[in-house]
């Protein structure tokens, strides 16, 4: 949660820690088919993201709670982080793009690695908060 506290509010909602809260606690319950990661900086966790089939559409691979301490932003853990779970989808689901829903502040972040924009909802999530739906084609 301490991750999530350091990019609020620019890239979340401070209502979206109680749905973040409730991804973790149903992903160890019921979601083993959408593995999530954290990368760590000595004993500390700085970030975190899972990839996996949507639960609203099966056939759909998308990536899930993506995020990175923001000490910890510029500094490659981001992209690292992202490429495994695009790697991990190609091998799980070689066919199937991958998509995410994000902010406008990390758009361009997603572009860089190959992402396109399919759409755009201004104030999606929120007053100020745009909410940008990409791909990604494996290759």
């Amino acid at each position: 949660m301490i991750i999530m506290k350091s990019n609020i509010p620019k890239f979340f909602l401070q209502e979206e820690l109680k749905d973040f809260e409730q991804y973790l606690t149903r992903m160890v319950k019921f979601n083993l088919d959408c593995p999530y990661w954290v990368v760590k900086n000595a004993d500390e966790v700085i970030g975190c993201g899972g990839v996996g089939p949507s639960l609203l559409d099966s056939n759909r691979i998308v990536l899930i709670w993506g995020m990175v301490d923001r000490r910890f932003h510029h500094k490659g853990v981001g992209k690292l982080l992202t490429m495994h779970r695009l790697e991990y989808a190609r091998k799980q689901w070689p066919e199937q793009a991958v998509s995410i829903d994000t902010s406008q502040h990390t758009t361009g972040f997603y572009q860089h690695l190959g992402f396109k924009v399919i759409e755009w909802k201004k104030d999606g999530y929120g007053p100020g908060l745009d909410r940008v739906e990409l791909i990604w084609k494996p290759d």
